[in-house]
């Protein structure tokens, strides 16, 4: 069970979600307070033409199968990120970040009034030059220490304590494996048949493809500083035209023999779903997130990704995963469905419309990705 600490090393500063500033780690849930004052700046939150410190606007989600009482007392994830903060730095405009001193995505510039547009295309169509300089930066996050720390171990004292936490340095690969499997870890902490299990927070609900799509625009905007080049992009690998999988490692192309991966007709047929994600349950077959995910699980199944770990230590599941996003807005572009399409309530938490999305820091919500993908600085050739 693993949070995150966050410093700026000195001459050294990456753009970064999920983490706690190191300004705030001593404050993590005790005074709850994290507004900091970022470097080049003199006041809190970059200062009023940025940011302002402020409360966290708190959702609490109506969940389905899951008690809110009982998710409370057991899993620290329950209304995110208000078991350790109740205060961050709300950030105006363009302006983006833990203090406010990034610009949003899509945008650029020493005011955040510039705008960046990418095109990710297929990884057989990337010039060598651009394969070279990816495959640098995904070699760097590899073995660059991030200066943030996962935390190993606490202790949940009440509904609204955390307490005894104990922390651990990583590299950037290695956060972002941590976040994948922080958000989808699926916790016993109960002997109450009904309640055994804390829910997936990231997938096997609504929020499979908006949150996917959060955490490769993270991953993507850290290589770029990691490369110093802010051209540089995720290539998607579109497995229905790639059967030998070139582009994984040699035990995952082996495992392609025992199996068939997705074809054109299988991605055609989620794209002509109705509905992102239709309640009740029993209209799940009209559904293009469950077919996404179903699309998802057929890959990993063939090439043995049976966990987040053997998925993370494959150098093509962010391509794999940038395909999933090229279809999820290839979708989003036929049906431009309202945001009544994605469940308000009744959802696993943090799943929800308006949930901020696990275990991310600053917060964004669901429904900021729901959304064309010009309006998040990206296209797809």
């Amino acid at each position: 069970m693993s949070l995150m600490r966050v410093w700026l090393l000195v001459g050294w500063a990456v753009f970064a979600n999920g983490q706690f500033p190191g300004v705030c780690v001593q404050n993590a849930s005790i005074s709850k307070i994290c507004c900091q004052t970022p470097p080049g700046f003199t006041d809190i939150c970059a200062g009023p033409s940025r940011g302002v410190c402020a409360d966290i606007p708190v959702h609490y989600d109506v969940m389905l199968n899951y008690s809110s009482q009982f998710l409370s007392l057991n899993d620290e994830r329950f209304v995110w990120p208000i078991k350790f903060f109740t205060k961050t730095c709300y950030c105006l405009g363009n302006f983006y970040g833990p203090g406010c001193q990034h610009c949003k995505l899509g945008f650029y510039g020493s005011d955040c009034n510039l705008r960046n547009q990418l095109i990710r295309v297929e990884y057989r169509k990337q010039s060598p030059q651009r394969r070279q300089i990816y495959q640098n930066a995904l070699n760097a996050s590899q073995t660059t220490l991030t200066g943030y720390e996962i935390l190993k171990s606490y202790q949940m004292k009440s509904a609204a304590e955390v307490k005894n936490l104990v922390f651990s340095s990583t590299t950037w690969y290695g956060l972002w494996a941590w976040h994948l499997s922080y958000a989808t870890d699926r916790r016993i902490v109960s002997s109450d048949s009904d309640q055994s299990v804390n829910p997936d927070t990231a997938g096997n609900g609504p929020g499979f493809a908006t949150w996917r799509r959060y955490f490769l625009l993270w991953i993507e905007r850290v290589m770029q500083q990691l490369a110093n080049d802010t051209n540089l992009f995720i290539p998607y690998w579109d497995w229905t035209a790639d059967y030998s999988c070139a582009i994984c490692s040699r035990s995952a192309a082996g495992y392609i023999k025992a199996g068939f991966l997705p074809s054109k007709y299988d991605v055609d047929l989620c794209l002509s779903k109705p509905f992102y994600d239709p309640t009740p349950a029993s209209r799940q077959n009209e559904s293009f997130r469950a077919c996404l995910e179903g699309l998802d699980h057929r890959v990993r199944v063939v090439l043995g990704w049976n966990s987040v770990e053997q998925a993370m230590n494959e150098p093509a599941f962010l391509n794999h995963l940038a395909f999933l996003d090229k279809i999820f807005a290839e979708w989003y572009n036929r049906k431009r469905p309202p945001p009544t399409q994605f469940p308000e309530q009744m959802t696993a938490p943090g799943q929800s419309l308006y949930s901020y999305m696990i275990p991310f820091l600053p917060m964004a919500t669901h429904a900021s990705m729901l959304t064309a993908t010009e309006n998040l600085g990206y296209v797809y050739e």
